[in-house]
């Protein structure tokens, strides 16, 4: 099935929504906290615009092309390019997103499945993907553990594949010239990320756009207050379930969590309310898109055991968006320099208790276990670092002091 998307910047009948009040277009949102008097901003999977004044207006999908152009414009997108210098601006910040994914799952006799987003990532001449690990559910104990991960290792539980596309259909992988096959090769479970090894590329990749290790960016825990002074944060990856009665139950519950004010923002600027959603093409379901946001390193996750890798984003998301790249620009200690995108992290899922999406965050700690899978000739078979280097069950008692909790929290809105 092809999907026929509408532009983004209609209503539920078809009209343009109320036009923004004027503002500075540089200026950008100082992020709320639930405790705080002010109304909240648009959370759970629709954030909020990150240079709209005001409170109701949503963090909305756009369809991000091969050139790493937007394909449909809005009010939002207006604001955002104006913000980050204009179009060719714009677009420059955009072009590393083209290294997003769609991870499919063999599920034998049925075929395929999509599974969730991804990024491609090469350090040194290896390539590898990077994603969420919960793409399937790990055991907690040691040994079932380490049996289902050398089961998917040893590629004994069916294919997954990558397609780099503008959109993708799980029922016609094979019509995907632009498909990569996987093999895994590193899973931490308490962090929930997992690494894929490409053993196989498509004819003409090269042209193919990929984050390179240099652009990721590993964050001492001492510096994760300079993150909400970033402004912009975006995410580029694919939703795709498009189940009309989770997304209305979603959007209902979503709605009515809202303050009075914040909910007659939205009445008038896009004329929803809690029995009247978006239509489901909202999501662009099946498409590369980019959605576009805030953090605020102050709001917890609502999880009954915060981590310190996990921070909220203020940017929509939903099923089939984990393992999504989270990108922001970072300044270049060169004067007169250009900024640079960087990767910070991927949508890791959504809380209900903080209405908030949750990314996890890179941090330095992290950056040894990358390097440690990331480790092998691409023209060998065999991995050379250790099997339970890579395939981690929990975390250390050492490694498990600096942290919160040593198991991946379940509670999680944004599902693959």
């Amino acid at each position: 099935m092809r999907y026929n998307l509408p532009d983004m910047d209609t209503n539920a009948k078809g009209l343009p929504p109320a036009t923004p009040p004027k503002q500075d277009p540089n200026t950008i949102n100082s992020w709320v906290t639930p405790e705080k008097d002010s109304p909240p901003q648009l959370r759970y999977y629709c954030g909020v615009t990150a240079v709209a004044s005001g409170s109701g207006y949503l963090s909305l999908f756009h369809d991000l092309g091969a050139d790493a152009t937007l394909l449909r414009g809005s009010g939002e997108i207006e604001w955002i390019r104006k913000s980050a210098g204009g179009i060719d601006a714009l677009t420059a910040l955009l072009r590393p997103g083209l290294a997003s994914i769609c991870l499919l799952s063999e599920s034998p006799p049925n075929g395929f499945r999509i599974a969730q987003s991804g990024f491609r990532l090469r350090r040194t001449g290896v390539d590898v993907v990077v994603t969420c690990a919960h793409f399937a559910k790990w055991p907690d104990n040691q040994k079932d553990f380490d049996d289902m991960a050398r089961s998917y290792s040893c590629m004994k539980r069916g294919r997954h594949v990558a397609v780099q596309d503008w959109m993708v259909e799980y029922d016609c992988v094979a019509d995907y010239m632009n498909q990569l096959e996987l093999q895994l090769i590193a899973v931490h479970r308490p962090w929930d990320l997992a690494i894929f090894r490409v053993r196989e590329k498509p004819k003409g990749d090269e042209k193919n756009t990929v984050i390179d290790w240099s652009q990721m960016h590993f964050m001492p825990e001492e510096d994760q207050g300079k993150l909400g002074s970033k402004g912009l944060w975006w995410s580029v990856g694919f939703n795709l379930d498009d189940d009309e009665e989770k997304f209305r139950s979603d959007w209902k519950g979503f709605f009515h969590r809202q303050l009075d004010s914040v909910q007659n923002d939205i009445r008038r600027r896009y004329e929803y309310d809690g029995d009247h959603p978006p239509p489901l093409k909202f999501l662009r379901a099946g498409r590369r898109t980019v959605s576009f946001g805030g953090l605020d390193e102050l709001v917890g996750t609502g999880f009954p055991h915060q981590q310190t890798h996990q921070v909220s984003l203020n940017l929509s998301a939903w099923y089939g968006r984990s393992g999504s790249m989270v990108c922001t620009r970072e300044k270049s200690d060169v004067e007169g320099a250009e900024s640079q995108v960087h990767v910070h992290g991927l949508i890791y899922g959504g809380s209900s208790a903080s209405n908030y999406n949750v990314m996890t965050r890179f941090t330095r700690q992290m950056e040894g276990w990358f390097e440690k899978a990331l480790s092998f000739d691409p023209d060998l078979e065999e991995h050379p670092v250790d099997f339970s280097q890579r395939f981690v069950v929990a975390l250390d008692v050492d490694t498990a002091a600096e942290v919160d909790s040593t198991t991946v929290d379940d509670t999680v809105m944004i599902d693959a």
